[in-house]
């Protein structure tokens, strides 16, 4: 922990928003739902966790990471199911970051 914030403040709320961002996606995914509203809505929040957790202590651990949120949009959910790798691609990347802190 050698940045300005503590881990608790920035890296676990920022894998916690994460996997509440999935698991929203999924639930929408096999429950046949429409929460798009609200899984990008958390999608944004968690984008600005994540920039968050980098300003507070930026380490080579947040360059994967950042990869994920940036390609996620680009995955398009419903033709394919490369939306759902890149999302759990993502979660493994979160909690490599929260491992590095």
């Amino acid at each position: 922990m050698s940045g300005m914030l503590p881990i608790a403040f920035t890296d676990l709320p920022l894998l916690l928003l994460y996997l509440a961002t999935l698991l929203l996606g999924v639930g929408a995914r096999y429950r046949g739902k429409s929460f798009g509203m609200w899984h990008h809505t958390m999608f944004f929040i968690t984008c600005a966790a994540f920039i968050v957790s980098a300003l507070g202590d930026l380490r080579l651990a947040h360059a994967p990471a950042a990869a994920v949120l940036v390609a996620m949009p680009l995955t398009r959910p419903r033709q394919s199911r490369r939306h759902d790798a890149v999302g759990v691609l993502g979660l493994l990347c979160m909690i490599l970051l929260l491992a590095t802190a």
